[in-house]
């Protein structure tokens, strides 16, 4: 993991999936690859409207589950209705009943077994879903959804040849028994799906398009088809074909991401980050009042250090959503890398009592207590940083951070100790090594230390401590060159 994630830089980010606790996209037992989802993160969403996205979230895991569609008003449809509102209650034996209902009145259907998997896994249990999973396996061996579900929990592990097996144990199972038009559809349809899927995440392109035109024909309506060939083009530098395709897909399904957004995460994830801003900005600018987009717009401007901006962008989200966990980070963030760390301290204090269990509003505010000139605080950095590392006893930035507030309290050897595990990593991150340059400057090795705080400094993306490590620099380039203070400043 990047340890600068944990440090509290809050990278670049699009938020494409929501669900009641958070879950990754590699937890699902459907979709591994849809940019067709426009949400907004959990703590950005009022709770009526994460309600509703967590609803949807259920329905549609059982939608690519269950073969066909249902007619708004058949008996099938108000089933499984009834089954997510059980499911929801904490009643699954209720579910199961309105699943077996539905099992009864249509041969065809697949196995409880599998739908209760999806509904567990989609409401962020995996650990469970998989049990509940391997169970319907046993008892449904010969049933080709099984292993499509299966085939998918290992893509998003990026387990691609045992993903490529299970699919070809689908294919088998397809041909043990005929197999009615609706269940063949969907079952091509699945495997298609996850194909194009892994062929695009190997970067076999050709052999993606060679599986998404057969998806297209056995499905056409399928939302991964527009948006394959949009990331396609990208891939192939036609850009304005790939933002075309977006846009019109985007206005046929108002709830997907914004082309705008898509374009952005496309753009980072191929490491052009300058691009990626453009189209942050563009989007900012075109929909001045989305929370999402201005949320993605405060975090990439916090990124290229242009607090003013984020502020701005943060207004605009607290006057829809009122204050959040993320706008607090974001405000956080900011006071202190603009070294005002009794605001940042107060910021993180709120983080705390918000999300109680997250390390890294533990791990700022002790970095922001530390700071102060208050013995008592300065006492509860220790005790916070010290159960952060007893918590991740073998994460660097909890090393870094517990080795920090020693040297800050004159506990030297022991700070030393703790800094040089955290150094162990050849990706040394930005606050790490301005630690270490502080410490190597104090000790009087201020040439090693200015080798090690450059880079940092010139560093891409939020630095939370480029303010201190500038200043720092200033004084290991008067020591090292034998200037002596300017009497001005």
């Amino acid at each position: 993991m990047d340890p600068r994630k944990i440090i509290g830089r809050l990278v670049l980010v699009c938020a494409y999936a929501v669900s009641v606790n958070s879950v990754a996209q590699e937890d699902l037992l459907t979709q591994t690859q849809d940019e067709s989802s426009d949400q907004l993160p959990n703590a950005l969403t009022p709770e009526q409207d994460r309600q509703q996205q967590i609803q949807k979230r259920l329905f549609a895991e059982l939608d690519v589950l269950i073969p066909g569609d249902f007619a708004p008003d058949s008996p099938q449809k108000k089933g499984v209705e009834k089954a997510v509102a059980a499911f929801r209650q904490g009643d699954m034996p209720e579910a199961n009943r309105q699943f077996e209902k539905l099992a009864q009145a249509d041969p065809s259907f697949p196995p409880v077994g599998l739908l209760q998997a999806g509904l567990v896994f989609a409401a962020g249990n995996s650990t469970q879903g998989f049990q509940i999973l391997e169970d319907a396996a046993l008892k449904n061996p010969d049933y080709p959804g099984i292993y499509f579900a299966f085939a998918r929990l290992a893509i998003g592990q990026k387990r691609y040849t045992d993903a490529l097996a299970l699919l070809d144990k689908a294919v088998l199972k397809m041909k043990l028994k005929p197999l009615s038009e609706r269940n063949e559809v969907h079952f091509k349809s699945r495997y298609y799906d996850a194909m194009v899927d892994i062929m695009m995440r190997q970067k076999k392109y050709d052999l993606a398009r060679t599986n998404l035109e057969k998806l297209e024909n056995v499905s056409p309506d399928a939302n991964k088809v527009p948006i394959t060939k949009a990331e396609l083009d990208f891939l192939d530098g036609n850009y304005d074909s790939s933002f075309a395709r977006l846009k019109a897909f985007n206005e046929k399904n108002p709830e997907s991401n914004l082309p705008e957004i898509v374009m952005a995460k496309w753009f980072q994830n191929t490491g052009k980050v300058d691009e990626a801003g453009v189209w942050i900005i563009k989007a900012a600018e075109s929909y001045p009042d989305n929370p999402m987009v201005q949320f993605q717009y405060a975090t990439y401007a916090i990124n290229k250090d242009a607090f003013t901006e984020a502020n701005a962008a943060i207004e605009i989200i607290e006057s829809k959503l009122g204050e959040t966990p993320q706008t607090v980070l974001l405000k956080g963030q900011m006071a202190f890398a603009g070294q005002t760390y009794e605001l940042a301290e107060a910021h993180y204090k709120k983080l705390i009592e918000l999300q109680p269990n997250s390390f890294d509003a533990a791990n700022m505010y002790a970095l922001s207590l530390i700071e102060s000139a208050a013995e008592d605080k300065r006492k509860l950095a220790a005790q916070i940083a010290q159960r952060n590392l007893q918590a991740l006893p073998d994460n660097q930035i909890a090393q870094a951070a517990f080795g920090w507030v020693l040297w800050r309290l004159g506990e030297k050897e022991q700070a030393r100790t703790f800094l040089t595990r955290a150094a162990g990593s050849p990706q040394l991150a930005p606050e790490i090594a301005f630690f270490l340059a502080t410490i190597m400057h104090e000790s009087g090795s201020s040439q090693q230390a200015k080798l090690v705080l450059e880079p940092a400094i010139n560093a891409k993306g939020l630095f939370l401590y480029r303010n201190a490590a500038t200043k720092l620099m200033q004084e290991i380039d008067e020591k090292t060159s034998g200037s002596l203070p300017d009497p001005n400043k």
